[in-house]
């Protein structure tokens, strides 16, 4: 009799787990969409920020950009494949600005 009880909780643990299996194998195996990462350098935050949004990517930004930083370093790469939703880090700088030549009394005419 003890031998047919250790029998049956075996079998229900057999249907239990095979059900389970059953059920999560499939959500396991099944392909998760991908995207390809787009390049952002070179853009403003909000507009980077936009474009990786309508690609399926989320962000992270590392690092001060300052009030007009443009991206300066993004990973993955672009043009990389990735999963939907990843996380895109993003680095922001303010873009070099070279003031414009003037000229001054002192200076003009000299070469």
């Amino acid at each position: 009799m003890k031998k047919f009880g250790y029998f049956l909780l075996i079998v229900i643990g057999l249907i239990l787990l095979s059900g389970s299996l059953g059920y999560l194998l499939p959500l396991y195996l099944s392909p998760t969409p991908e995207t390809k990462v787009p390049s952002v350098m070179g853009m403003p935050k909000e507009t980077a920020i936009q474009t990786l949004q309508e690609n399926g990517l989320n962000y992270k930004i590392d690092g001060d950009y300052g009030e007009n930083g443009v991206v300066t370093y993004q990973k993955p790469e672009p043009g990389k494949w990735v999963k939907i939703n990843r996380k895109v880090i993003l680095a922001f700088e303010n873009p070099l600005v070279i003031p414009a030549k003037t000229t001054s009394p002192e200076t003009e005419g000299v070469n």
